[in-house]
């Protein structure tokens, strides 16, 4: 009896050891661009995916005390910030200023919406992501293009300044 206690005892801890090691886990830094040919085949529909979390800690460095994902007003301010941290150069090296759409807050992420008029496919522009990446020096941005019935991914990471001595 008192091993089959001792055992449940045992069994117990475990549980709750696994339990607070997953409760403290750290949520990994990470923010999705997703661009696609419209059906007109005239402009590329581009979606950026934002944690709420990190968008919180973006509105705070823009000196918002108290964020509130839905307000109207901070989610413009992080659309406008998510738009200055994206660049988009055209085939023949000129950067393009994608048409800002829209923001909104849906479950536990910002979406931000934006359209480039455009007569190449996704795949012929270069891409440069760095938003989030002044507040984790984890951060990695992802960029899926969608193009030719594929999926091409970029990655960006933050990269960690060294420390000085």
């Amino acid at each position: 009896m008192l091993r089959a206690r001792h055992l449940s005892m045992l069994g117990m801890s475990l549980i709750l050891g696994f339990s607070t090691m997953q409760a403290t886990a750290h949520r990994q830094h990470h923010m999705w661009t997703t661009i696609v040919q419209a059906d007109t085949q005239d402009a590329l529909e581009i979606s950026h995916r934002i944690h709420a979390q990190d968008a919180i800690k973006i509105l705070r460095n823009m000196g918002v005390n108290e964020p509130e994902l839905t307000s109207l007003q901070e989610l413009a301010q992080l659309a406008l910030y998510l738009e200055s941290t994206f660049i988009i150069t055209s085939p023949d090296g000129t950067p393009t200023q994608p048409k800002l759409i829209g923001s909104e807050l849906e479950g536990n992420y910002v979406f931000v919406y934006q359209e480039l008029t455009s007569g190449h496919h996704p795949g012929e522009y270069s891409y440069q992501s760095s938003g989030l990446m002044e507040v984790h020096s984890d951060q990695v941005n992802y960029i899926q293009i969608h193009h030719h019935n594929r999926v091409e991914t970029l990655e960006f990471q933050a990269t960690l300044t060294p420390a000085v001595s």
